[in-house]
């Protein structure tokens, strides 16, 4: 809940997010950032159900719609009654207290409210696109599929598009004929940070004290090469593999199959979500494992969008990452990690080369820690948008 004074939308900009903004760190961080330039910020939130308060982040104001009727119902239907409940809400709140300067979407649902409001309100609205998505590899009049049908407009008569991955802002520009002086490219960067502390996982999963830590965060399925990750991992006995994520429970039980028939199931550790400490746990690990296995466009010009990568450079950890050329032509040059085809031999090498060699781990850490503070962060990311903001929010 917020009090009755931050519910206003007057002059504000008002970004607009399934669930929590928190589940999307650069969500999160594009509106920190905001605040601290002393935009009149206010979130709102929305869904079937909402996280519980202690696990927000951010300090500005918020309205949060939970909605846990929905729940009963089937997924599209669900989906299209909480974006028009939605809709309605916010429109009632800018009638009640006032139009806001600006809206933000946050996802493909989100543009859709934004869309709607900006046509009966005449605001103007930016949208950040996180996630690419191509209609044909969608079941067919699912609710994603019918949102693309109308993606195009919403994005053309958006004041502005920001893109986390040049690949994917490719894409978009020549399937809806997107004008490239309205389209931003800031990567997924983590915030500025100078503490690289970590916790002691040794201590606190109980593992010998010479043992490798290879972390995972992040959804677990058959795209994260997890599979021959975990049979990779079967090679080098002092290598443990942490990893936390959420699944379903037939990839979950294949995972744990499969490292007990390897015989290794103390040394691949299922953590469950990760809700706490996350930059301790990353830092206090040797590895981040980073691969994607693409099976549609979700999936593939992921590498400057992938949290996880750039989570692991903030914190000084190598990276073993696949060879797809989004990936390889950041991570080679930088000199952030290792790259690798994904099949248990690759990874398998991949491991090797840097098992093998500490200096190499030192001088990748080294190499991370200042592309992080340099341009890897996302202060430096955003700021070009700051004028875009005042700009927009000033007419």
């Amino acid at each position: 809940r917020v009090k009755a004074a931050n519910r206003s939308l007057l002059k504000r900009i008002v970004g607009v997010r399934l669930f929590r903004i928190g589940f999307l760190p650069p969500g999160l961080y594009s509106t920190e950032i905001l605040a601290e330039y002393n935009f009149p910020m206010l979130i709102a939130e929305f869904g079937n159900a909402l996280p519980k308060t202690e696990w927000i982040e951010g300090k500005f104001p918020r309205v949060r719609f939970g909605d846990a009727w929905a729940r009963h119902l089937p997924g599209t239907l669900q989906a299209l009654l909480l974006i028009f409940v939605t809709t309605l809400r916010l429109l009632w709140l800018s009638l009640k207290t006032g139009k806001p300067a600006l809206l933000v979407s946050h996802g493909i649902f989100e543009a859709a409210i934004v869309y709607t409001l900006s046509t009966i309100l005449r605001v103007p609205y930016f949208c950040h696109i996180h996630e690419a998505y191509d209609r044909s590899e969608m079941r067919r009049f699912n609710i994603y599929w019918w949102l693309l049908c109308f993606e195009g407009r919403i994005l053309r008569n958006a004041e502005h598009l920001i893109f986390p991955e040049a690949g994917r802002a490719r894409i978009y520009q020549e399937r809806y004929h997107l004008n490239p002086k309205k389209m931003s490219l800031v990567y997924n960067c983590p915030r500025r940070r100078s503490d690289q502390r970590g916790v002691d996982l040794r201590e606190r999963y109980g593992i010998p004290k010479d043992g490798i830590l290879m972390n995972y965060i992040g959804g677990i399925g058959a795209q994260n090469a997890l599979l021959e990750g975990i049979k990779a991992v079967s090679h080098f006995e002092k290598l443990y593999f942490l990893i936390w994520g959420w699944s379903d429970t037939k990839t979950m039980t294949l995972l744990k199959d499969t490292a007990f028939q390897l015989g290794i199931p103390e040394r691949v550790k299922f953590l469950g979500e990760l809700k706490k400490d996350k930059w301790e746990v990353i830092a206090g690990c040797d590895l981040s494992y980073c691969i994607y296995a693409p099976c549609d466009l979700r999936g593939r010009n992921v590498a400057t969008a992938s949290n996880k990568l750039m989570e692991a450079v903030a914190c000084g950890i190598p990276v073993i990452t696949s060879n797809h050329p989004d990936f390889k032509d950041l991570v080679e040059p930088h000199k952030l990690g290792v790259c690798t085809d994904i099949s248990v031999e690759g990874i398998t090498a991949a491991l090797k080369k840097l098992l093998s060699d500490p200096q190499l781990r030192s001088d990748i850490s080294e190499s991370q820690r200042q592309w992080h503070e340099k341009s890897f962060n996302y202060e430096h990311q955003f700021a070009p948008l700051i004028q875009k903001f005042h700009d927009v929010t000033n007419a």
